[in-house]
């Protein structure tokens, strides 16, 4: 877990990982995805690979116990050279060397090797290494071996004494024979010497006598004097310092861009998501991950050519690639040149041909019927808003607060975002897309992919090589997703996804707000009318029956 992974990160891991497998026989009674699961988040997932079936191993040809030579050691996968000095020379005491970064440290400045990294390197400080552990011990009894100190104490001797800045070379029990520190100690005493003569060279030259500062400043001469040796010593401590000249280091490379496209395909049944298994070699293998595709080389390559396009054009990109648009951005600053060169990527008509075919073998269905399903759910999201709209101006507060609460209309294809994720060697940029799909109702309750209905579903179609390899779909929900054994690539692009309907959920419950407190401002007023009329008319109904007992009272007068 430590090799090329912090301390600090390894911990927890490790704790957990102790707890849950103790044993070797625990451990290659796991199945590999358990393992790639406790090792999610870790990175370099080849390394977990390889301890499972390196436990396996161990069980089934050594009935679970561990070789006690180097040798045999190296023959187990997952321990190559160092792993296997180590094991063997600090648990089962065999002479033998190993070498880590910090032994690669102390031997290149031991000898002063100039040379570059190389295979003809590695096996020289093998070499270099075996030779001190093999004379180091040739004249001690066996019971007086001692190789896992001597190896330990060579590491620990990299890590805090001859370390890659500031090493502490006047404390070092190797420095009256490094190579590298004697270099220095000879090189800084000629250049003090050159330092001194140049001084007093110029502080014995006379002064003119016609100068009349000469004969006004007397400590002049002094003052010379005490600079040079001033010079002097700043220049002796600003050489550079030979021995952090070694182990020279190979000119870093720079990662290679790449650029997938991502599909988040969602069941619209019970919300699961699509996971396909990546193949059993290679980068990140075995790992699960959303329907991914990875673009053409030569579109990574043009990435920065393709990102300079303005953003009126990469909109119009946006909008006719294919029959569901895509959200562009609103502004300028929003709209990046990686989000720019996404969009227009996943536009072209090749590639969504080709991920609507990796899509549709997955869900063994044939591209026509996927794309059936696409569009009805665009026609249902459209029908739905309009059903909204229009029931939104008759429906009472409580109604709108039940049924548009916290609520995300189903969609058939959008643009979720773009990331990047960093390998070792690899660029990663990462379109996503989020897709809904509804599924026959015979295959909602199982984690297959579909369990097709001859009446109702066409034959499957041809499945792409990932398919082919055995790389099995699953359906899994939302909790299952994030402690599923997938990479880290896949949970930053699963994150995002949740990012977005998050903030389309709070949009939801705002607009939501505003159209409740509208219906509540419809309601008053309306009460308020219907309470006014009801007053006009009880003030009208005493006016006329006054009215009335005046006419008849006046009739009555009249006859009289």
């Amino acid at each position: 877990m430590l090799q090329q992974t912090r301390v600090e990160t390894v911990c927890e891991y490790y704790t957990r990982w102790m707890a849950r497998w103790p044993s070797v026989s625990t451990l290659a009674a796991a199945s590999l995805d358990q393992v790639n699961q406790a090792w999610s988040g870790l990175g370099y997932y080849r390394r977990a690979a390889m301890l499972h079936k390196g436990a396996r191993l161990v069980c089934s040809a050594h009935r679970g116990r561990l070789p006690r030579t180097a040798a045999s050691l190296r023959l187990i996968p997952g321990i190559g050279p160092y792993t296997a000095g180590a094991i063997a020379s600090i648990a089962f005491n065999e002479v033998t060397p190993l070498v880590d970064g910090n032994v690669v440290r102390v031997l290149s400045r031991l000898r002063a090797i100039a040379e570059l990294p190389s295979a003809a390197l590695t096996r020289l400080h093998w070499r270099l290494a075996d030779s001190l552990v093999t004379n180091a011990h040739s004249p001690l009894q066996p019971s007086q071996l001692r190789p896992g100190d001597f190896n330990q104490a060579l590491m620990d001797l990299g890590a805090t004494v001859c370390t890659p800045q500031n090493p502490s070379c006047a404390r070092c029990p190797l420095s009256s024979d490094c190579h590298a520190y004697l270099a220095t100690i000879s090189t800084s005493a000629s250049a003090s010497a050159s330092e001194s003569a140049s001084a007093s060279s110029s502080s014995s030259s006379p002064s003119s006598p016609s100068s009349p500062e000469s004969s006004s400043c007397p400590s002049s001469s002094s003052s010379s004097s005490s600079s040079s040796s001033t010079s002097s010593s700043s220049t002796s401590s600003s050489l550079p310092h030979a021995v952090t000249r070694y182990p020279f280091k190979a000119p870093k490379k720079q990662p290679r861009p790449e650029a997938a496209h991502v599909c988040i395909v969602q069941r619209t049944q019970d919300d699961k998501y699509l996971l396909e298994r990546r193949p059993p070699t290679g980068l990140l293998a075995s790992l699960w991950q959303f329907p991914t595709l990875v673009l053409p080389s030569d579109v990574a390559v043009n990435e920065s050519a393709a990102a300079t396009e303005s953003v009126t054009e990469s909109a119009s990109l946006t909008q006719r690639g294919t029959p569901f648009p895509i959200r562009a951005s609103s502004s300028a600053s929003d709209l990046t040149d990686q989000s720019s060169l996404a969009q227009s990527l996943i536009q072209r008509a090749d590639h969504q041909q080709r991920m609507r075919q990796h899509v549709a073998a997955l869900l063994h269905c044939d591209v026509d019927s996927l794309d059936v399903q696409l569009a009805q759910q665009q026609e249902q999201q459209q029908e739905q808003q309009q059903e909204q709209h229009c029931d939104m101006q008759v429906k009472s507060e409580e109604e709108v607060r039940s049924e548009s609460a916290s609520r995300i209309a189903p969609v058939g294809q959008r643009y979720v975002g773009t990331l990047v994720h960093l390998f070792s060697h690899i660029r990663q940029s990462l379109v996503v897309e989020w897709w809904r799909v509804s599924l026959p109702s015979s295959s909602s309750s199982t984690d297959n992919p579909v369990n097709a209905n001859p009446a109702t579903t066409v034959a499957p179609a041809a499945a792409p090589d990932d398919a082919a390899n055995g790389c099995e779909p699953r359906w899994l929900d939302a909790d299952q997703v994030r402690t599923a054994a997938i990479s880290t690539g896949t949970r930053k692009v699963f994150r995002l996804l949740q990012s977005m309907v998050k903030k389309e959920q709070t949009k939801t419950k705002t607009r939501t707000k505003t159209k409740t407190k509208s219906v509540k401002t419809r309601v008053h007023t309306t009460r308020n009318n219907v309470d006014r009329e009801k007053n006009s008319d009880e003030k009208q109904q005493p006016t006329e029956q006054s009215s009335v007992s005046r006419r008849r009272k006046r009739v009555k007068a009249e006859e009289a």
